[in-house]
């Protein structure tokens, strides 16, 4: 369907690496999910420290894809490419062979950082490539695509493996693939452009994970029979303060890491806003699907898998399409009708989930995830066709850093829902599939009101 055969051999290298790296950075997303019950059963763990399983990689994620930005526009795409994807394969070994449920927490945060440097920098290659919008569509498209090949696989690839091998593999198995990333990027010889004069922030750095802790402690504490105790109250003074702080530092800065500029002068700041709600649903949903399946229908994980495959494979044929009714119809069109679809999936999800038989199920949860990843790719070529050659790098940073912030927040939020009801698995889910439906509505108002496409 994309005219890939008219791509340069750089060109094509240089997709293929991009593509490699947001597979495996994808499919952590979402395979872990299915991993949950074994990792509960090796380490008889509760499920804040599954919640934090899951966080820990999205949170770090969040946290460093700013610097990865600006690592990116100083240092070179290619240099903090392959820095990343070595980053995140060592990480995935050390998960692995974990002994404890605490060196897989942390060793989780190791992958995520290693993702953080490849996002921006994959993005960033793709903008220093592809020069021409179409075909700059067409290649933001196909990222997409990938993402939606490895979250459709994930589930099905990781149930597979869990089932025959164990949870351990799943990490295992992204050694070869960041091997095949790294082999694509050197095949492409693409230049290492730089941005002169661009340094990393630390203390932003710094202050914008604290805050982000902050705000994940605050909403996995908010769970329970106290959900405004002291301590979650704590970690929301904590998000509050370091929140100021890092825009109060950023603001005195002459060369910040995010210079607030940059969303009075475009759609910026209601694409963010848009993809944060977005996978805020995605991820939340997913999380608590997985506990759903195993907890009340006693699926094992090859089966729960099996039960997540409609979501995630619609999500994959949708962006296979998108680049081409984006070219047809406009990006702005094409993002607001998937999230159009999104809502009405979701919200019949929330009043039918407990009540419909299970293939009438899967159908809407086809339709819940192939509006989301109908919304995506035309956001990313929103967010690309308004970047100009030296800020590429920083702004696919704070896109992305929105996206995960959404997925880090829809599973800690999702995670106290079920935590703070008596029959968790049952009415948590259908509470937390309201919750989805109410941020999609948002995330279609900002979308339509705010969203503006350069002409």
């Amino acid at each position: 369907m994309f005219d890939v055969g008219r791509f340069s051999r750089e060109k094509l290298y240089t997709l293929t690496a991009s593509c490699l790296a947001y597979v495996v950075i994808s499919v952590d997303v979402t395979v872990v999910n299915v991993a949950l019950e074994g990792i509960k059963l090796t380490f008889h763990s509760n499920i804040s420290y599954l919640q934090w399983i899951v966080n820990s990689y999205t949170l770090a994620l969040a946290g460093c894809l700013l610097s990865g930005g600006a690592l990116s526009d100083q240092y070179g795409a290619r240099s903090v490419f392959l820095l990343g994807t070595w980053l995140f394969a060592i990480a995935s070994v050390l998960c692995g062979v974990s002994f404890s449920v605490s060196m897989l927490i942390i060793c989780r945060a190791a992958q995520g950082i290693g993702a953080a440097l490849c996002i921006p920098a994959s993005l960033a290659l793709l903008h220093e490539t592809f020069t021409e919008d179409k075909s700059r569509t067409y290649a933001a498209s196909i990222w997409a695509a990938a993402g939606g090949i490895s979250l459709a696989a994930g589930p099905l690839v990781g149930g597979l493996l869990i089932y025959f091998v164990g949870w351990r593999s799943i990490f295992f198995i992204n050694l070869p693939i960041c091997l095949l990333s790294t082999v694509a990027i050197w095949g492409a010889k693409a230049e290492n452009y730089r941005r002169s004069g661009r340094k990393v922030d630390v203390l932003g750095q710094i202050l914008a994970v604290l805050s982000l802790i902050g705000l994940l402690f605050a909403l996995t504490s908010a769970g329970g029979i106290y959900p405004t105790s002291f301590v979650s109250l704590s970690w929301f003074g904590v998000f509050i303060l370091c929140g100021a702080m890092f825009i109060f530092a950023e603001l005195q800065k002459t060369d910040p890491m995010i210079d607030f500029l940059l969303f009075r002068a475009n759609s910026l700041g209601a694409l963010c806003g848009t993809a944060l709600l977005l996978n805020f649903a995605a991820y939340g949903s997913i999380f608590v699907l997985s506990i759903f399946f195993q907890s009340v229908w006693n699926f094992n994980a090859l089966e729960t898998g099996l039960a997540l495959l409609p979501m995630t494979a619609f999500a994959f044929l949708i962006n296979i399409i998108s680049g081409k009714l984006t070219v047809a119809f406009g990006a702005r069109i094409v993002a607001l009708c998937g999230i159009v679809v999104s809502v009405v999936a979701y919200f019949l999800l929330f009043e039918l989930l407990l009540h419909w038989p299970f293939y009438r199920v899967e159908l809407l949860l086809g339709f819940a995830g192939g509006g989301i990843s109908l919304a995506l790719p035309p956001l990313i070529s929103i967010m690309l066709a308004e970047s100009k050659s030296n800020e590429a790098g920083i702004r696919s940073g704070i896109f992305n850093t929105a996206r995960q912030l959404g997925g880090a927040i829809g599973v800690a939020t999702f995670g106290s829902v079920m935590n703070s009801v008596a029959n968790f698995a049952v009415s948590g889910v259908q509470a937390s599939f309201g919750i989805a439906t109410a941020a999609l509505l948002l995330a279609l108002a900002l979308g339509t009101l705010f969203i503006r496409v350069r002409t």
